[in-house]
This record gives structure tokens, C-alpha cells and sequence, in this order.
């Protein structure tokens, strides 16, 4: 999606023309057929859905992280939507309980190591390193816990 962007800032700045330009000039001259083109729409499509794939495995759960939801849930039960199709509020309540502890426990267990690297870093002054690695944690975290609220919506059958 970056070099997507930059290529289009960069046809912009040299031409003046928007991509909303580009894709109608495409379809007004009928160069949806040219091979140059669909070799170019098709490397977008794959370049996107390479992204999808590396976000969806980013949000994958291992077995231990799987079996702590799961464990957490047990008490559960079976869900019962309401007639409209939504979660009781209760049910809602207590899924959001469990995602929050999870992700709580997440940042806790992982904070001693982050802890130690991201201070080390401050101490020799590296700024940059130390702000990837604050950045970096902080998107991991997120990716988990948006793993731990998929696999909880999916073990409850949501």
C-alpha cells in the first residue's frame, strides 16, 4: 500500500493528475484491456492481498494463548442471541471481561522484557530504537488482543 502511495504522490507531483483521472482516463480510452495495465492492477491485487494475509497472521492466537481463552470461557455455556440477533447484555458484558483480562494479563507478562530493552535503549540514546520498539510493542499488543476478541467471539459462536 506504500509504494501504491507513492507511486500515485509521485505521478501527482510530476503530472499534476489524480488517481480519479487515471481511472477514468482507463476506462474512456479502453485501456482496461492493455496487458501493461492488468499486469499493474493485478500486482495491486496481489501486493493487498499479501498485506491481508501477513495482517490475518499477525491476529492468529499460538495454543497457549487459544487455551487461556478458552479457559476463561468455560463458564460460559452456550450463547444465547437474543430474537433481534444480538448478545444479551450480560453475555456482552462477561465477553468483554475476559478480553480485558487477557489482554491486561498480555501486558503484564510481557512488560519486565519490554521493559528492560526500551530502557537500555533510552540509556545509550537511541532515540529511534527506542521509539520503534515502544511502537512496536504497542501493535503487537493490539494484534493480540484483537486475536483473544476473535477467537472469544468465535468459541462462543458469534
Amino acid at each position: 500500500m506504500i509504494e501504491r502511495t507513492k507511486v500515485i504522490d509521485a505521478i501527482y507531483l510530476k503530472y499534476g493528475t489524480k488517481l480519479n483521472y487515471l481511472q477514468h482516463a482507463l476506462e474512456h480510452h479502453g485501456l482496461k484491456d492493455d496487458e501493461d495495465i492488468k499486469t499493474l492492477e493485478l500486482s495491486f491485487t496481489m501486493q493487498a492481498e499479501q498485506q491481508n494475509q501477513n495482517q490475518q497472521k499477525k491476529l492468529e492466537l499460538g495454543d497457549e494463548e487459544k487455551k487461556k481463552v478458552e479457559v476463561e470461557l468455560a463458564e460460559f455455556g452456550p450463547v444465547v442471541q437474543t430474537s433481534s440477533g444480538l448478545l444479551p447484555l450480560e453475555t456482552y458484558i462477561k465477553a468483554q471481561q475476559v478480553i480485558t483480562k487477557l489482554t491486561f494479563n498480555l501486558r503484564n507478562e510481557t512488560e519486565s522484557t519490554h521493559a528492560n530493552e526500551r530502557r537500555e535503549l533510552l540509556k545509550q540514546a537511541k532515540e529511534e530504537e527506542y521509539n520503534k520498539c515502544i511502537a512496536e510493542r504497542q501493535q503487537s499488543v493490539r494484534a493480540k488482543a484483537t486475536g483473544f476478541t476473535l477467537h472469544v467471539l468465535r468459541t462462543l459462536g458469534i
